[in-house]
């Protein structure tokens, strides 16, 4: 007859005991279930933050020449440029910045400071949302709402 314990990890108190089969941490082994549900929780949320970051990222990313053509048209009438040089819109300028400026990576300058700045502010975000969303559940698993 099989031994009916043989996927299961023994322990002084058998209300603890998790399969190994089934324990995504099985090097871990903790005495109380708060402590691998806060580590699945951790891993969850590391997703989370990585991937809202990171979609954060691309969209600040692909918005970067209009952000930079916005900031030099704001400030062009500051400059001693004479109004013959100066950028006279939108499509002039994305236009003539690359040529000016030292090719299409021109349009992206600054971007890295931005995306810097952006990772860790969207990601807390989303990430901390989908938290709370979770930890105010409530228990008969019906909608949050009013």
């Amino acid at each position: 007859m099989p031994d009916s314990s043989a996927g299961k990890q023994q322990d002084s108190n058998p209300e603890f005991d998790f399969p190994v089969d089934d324990n995504p941490h099985a090097n871990y082994r903790h005495r109380e279930p708060w402590a691998a549900l806060a580590l699945d929780n951790l891993h969850g949320f590391s997703i989370q933050l990585a991937c809202a970051g990171g979609s954060g990222a691309i969209a600040k990313t692909a918005v970067a020449p209009l952000e930079r053509v916005k900031i030099l048209l704001q400030v062009q009438q500051m400059s001693s440029l004479p109004p013959s040089e100066q950028y006279k819109g939108l499509w002039d300028a994305l236009r003539r910045i690359p040529s000016r400026e030292g090719g299409i990576a021109a349009l992206y300058r600054g971007n890295g400071t931005n995306v810097a700045r952006l990772l860790p502010d969207v990601g807390f975000k989303f990430a901390v949302h989908d938290q709370f969303k979770l930890m105010f559940q409530p228990p008969d698993g019906s909608p949050l709402g009013v």
